[in-house]
């Protein structure tokens, strides 16, 4: 049994990114840790996993509370910030929203160490980094609730990153089938799948 749901994305067969068939995304929703105190040893196999199926790289959503802001005015807002398991700004995110913005990088002062947090997601980055396996985080700081608002610009913001934007379309995918739906952020500090 895995600990986690997967989805495989099916765009189509002339759907590509980067030069690789978009048939070949997968999409893996984990939303907590799998058994209490064995989160650290489930991310290390799952980037040996990643590593064993030669996946190109690993784009993780995840949510922070609002909460977390650097000011009290960032309270309430929705912002979106990212990180890569290797320590420097990923450049697809300088202009991956729809409106041509830049996802700018996680703050330090609220990064979570990936040295010493054992929750997900900040757990399998740093498996990724010691695997050596690329990966980027993308980061909705967002308060709890009603999200979907933040789940659509969350979805924008991976569409945009992994440049598919001319495969999707207002409510569905262009020229495939939907399976598994689109990202989601719910202000837990867990990436989720929803739809479908």
């Amino acid at each position: 049994a895995l600990g986690m749901e997967v989805y495989q994305l099916d765009l189509g067969a002339g759907a590509t990114s980067a030069g690789l068939p978009l048939s070949h995304v997968v999409v893996a929703q984990q939303r907590a840790e799998v058994q209490l105190g064995h989160q650290c040893v489930f991310a290390a196999d799952t980037a040996g996993w990643i590593q064993a199926a030669g996946f190109k790289e690993v784009l993780v959503m995840t949510s922070m509370p609002s909460t977390a802001g650097v000011a009290p005015g960032q309270i309430g807002g929705t912002r979106f910030r990212h990180l890569t398991a290797q320590g420097s700004p990923d450049p697809r995110c300088s202009a991956a929203m729809p409106d041509g913005a830049a996802i700018a990088t996680l703050e330090a002062e609220i990064t979570p160490s990936l040295e010493e947090s054992a929750l997900p997601p900040w757990s399998l980055l740093r498996a990724c980094a010691a695997a050596g396996i690329k990966a980027t985080c993308v980061v909705a700081i967002c308060s709890e609730g009603d999200n979907s608002e933040d789940a659509a610009a969350m979805a924008d913001a991976v569409v945009g990153i992994l440049g598919v934007s001319q495969h999707f379309a207002a409510g569905g995918v262009v020229g495939g089938t939907e399976a598994g739906g689109s990202s989601a952020a719910d202000g837990s500090g867990n990436a989720r799948v929803v739809g479908g």
